[in-house]
This record gives structure tokens, C-alpha cells and sequence, in this order.
């Protein structure tokens, strides 16, 4: 999985529906959703997560360093 981001889904015992995520095979850390040892994070807790982002960062561009070029 070299060069590339990869975000796996991954489906536990508990029935419930985790996401971690890889860029160049390193996992990153999810301390932002609650991920726990394994780095894994609720997949409704990763999307909640995600709101500004999923939300044009509320309009907030220069917060993000967009110039508009």
C-alpha cells in the first residue's frame, strides 16, 4: 500500500463498524474520535469527526490556507 492513503473498515465482533487509517503503510492516530491502542475509531465517531471538513470547513478558507489559486 506504498504512496497512497487507504482507510479499511473493518467489521469487530461487536458487530459495529471501525475505521482506521493508512498513508504510506503508517497508521495514523485517531485520538480525534476516540481511537483506542489499535487505532481504530467508530465509524459514526469518525464521520461526526469529520462535520467541517464535510462542510467546506464552514467557509472558514483562509483557516485551511486556501488562496484561491
Amino acid at each position: 500500500m506504498s504512496g497512497y492513503e487507504a482507510a479499511d473498515l473493518v467489521d469487530r465482533e461487536d458487530k459495529e463498524e471501525y475505521v482506521r487509517i493508512f498513508v504510506n503503510d503508517v497508521r495514523q492516530p485517531l485520538e480525534f474520535c476516540g481511537a483506542g491502542e489499535d487505532g481504530m475509531c467508530k465509524l459514526e465517531e469518525f464521520v461526526k469527526s469529520q462535520q467541517y471538513a464535510r462542510n467546506d470547513g464552514f467557509g472558514d478558507f483562509e483557516g485551511c490556507g486556501y488562496t484561491g489559486r
